[in-house]
């Protein structure tokens, strides 16, 4: 009797050691886990720290219109012969230069990032400007056009414009105390870059 009742509190000393090993394994387990998933989110990190580099190419113009960007990236990307065709025609004016210039702003959360805005730089008889782009069904409108020295009542005009409206200087867009010349020059180079963006990176829709 006495042997049996050894053997019972021996076999129930054996499980709870048992128990205690599962339960440190468990443990051990779940802090490699734990390790494993602060290793990822390291990485994340570093990714997107990574993605908060500015390239040097970006001018401080640019840089300060897409504030909102944690990143600005720049493309250039060639027309086509038959892009360069579709722009000029609605356009009315010649394409310059095949290759056009997009700074890219984006902004990271959680590892993932997202576009906040695009803008060009163009240069109108001396004179420089910012326009900001945003993405309406894959569309590209004008957010703001910015300018040192230029009236803010005439830059405002073309916010909410994209590649279908005419733009045309008198009609569309008044001088608003701006010298006539140089608001036409103006109108036909932000007129010929909404078509530029809409054939480089616009969704095809219907008119």
């Amino acid at each position: 009797m006495r042997k049996s009742v050894e053997i019972i509190v021996l076999g129930l000393l054996a499980y709870a050691l048992l128990l205690g090993a599962c339960a440190t394994e468990k443990r051990e387990s779940t802090s490699n886990a734990n390790g494993r998933v602060a290793t990822s989110n390291s990485a994340a990190n570093a990714n997107v720290a990574a993605m908060g580099e500015t390239s040097s190419e970006v001018p401080a113009v640019v840089r300060a219109a897409l504030a909102d960007a944690q990143t600005v990236t720049v493309e250039k990307k060639e027309l086509s012969a038959s892009q360069l065709a579709e722009v000029e025609r609605e356009a009315g004016t010649k394409v310059q230069n095949a290759t056009h210039t997009t700074y890219f702003g984006y902004a990271s959360s959680g590892g993932a990032r997202r576009q906040v805005g695009a803008a060009t730089l163009l240069t109108v008889d001396g004179r420089e400007l910012v326009i900001v782009y945003e993405s309406r069904n894959g569309l590209p409108y004008i957010k703001e056009v910015r300018a040192e020295g230029l009236p803010s009542e005439f830059l405002a005009q073309f916010r909410g414009k994209g590649h279908d409206d005419p733009l045309q200087l008198g009609r569309d867009v008044q001088t608003r105390g701006l010298d006539q010349q140089l608001a036409r020059a103006i109108v036909e180079a932000i007129r010929l870059d909404t078509r530029v963006m809409q054939a480089l990176y616009g969704a095809p829709h219907t008119h």
